[in-house]
């Protein structure tokens, strides 16, 4: 028995080598099927409800940007971002506001971290120009919903009309 165990004819052992190859299949643009479809129904959404936003595209994604102003005056570039192969959307509200250079940092940089204790789905950076822009990711393997996307791009629009208020008030504070 042992000897059948131990046999080299026996399959039990045996590692299948990983396919080095295994990409989902892209398109001509170097977008999978899957993206594609989600692509097709997003610009869809956007003309059903008459949404003006700017697509875009490089090697390795797909932009729809819009830029408006807040009411407190911010005029950030609203981004939402599919990857061409990656089952997931960035969105982002970039240059809400850059921050002076004669702005001392900490007071900015507590300022920012409550900001990403209040917002749960959002995270304020401050990057290294200086510009303060809010991101998300949203994974769409759990499903793709065209106008929770769009919302979720309205609730951060939204967003960094608070940050931009509070923000350029502490500059005057803290200059």
């Amino acid at each position: 028995m042992d000897q059948d165990r131990n046999s080299k004819d026996t399959n039990d052992n045996k590692v299948t080598p990983i396919n080095q190859n295994s990409q989902p299949e892209t398109n001509e643009n170097g977008v999978t099927a899957v993206q594609q479809q989600y692509l097709e129904e997003f610009q869809a959404f956007l003309v059903e409800k008459g949404i003006p936003m700017e697509a875009r595209e490089n090697e390795t994604h797909v932009f729809f940007m819009t830029q408006e102003k807040t009411p407190s005056g911010a005029e950030p570039m609203m981004m939402i971002v599919f990857s061409k192969t990656a089952t997931d959307v960035e969105l982002f509200a970039r240059t809400i506001t850059h921050v002076p250079d004669g702005v001392e940092d900490l007071p900015i940089l507590n300022a920012i971290n409550d900001f990403n204790q209040e917002f749960k789905y959002f995270r304020v950076v401050l990057d290294s120009d200086r510009d303060v822009t809010i991101a998300s990711t949203i994974d769409l393997d759990h499903g793709f919903n065209p106008a929770a996307i769009f919302g979720h791009s309205v609730m951060m629009f939204q967003a960094s009309d608070e940050v931009f208020a509070y923000l350029t008030k502490l500059y005057d504070q803290v200059q």
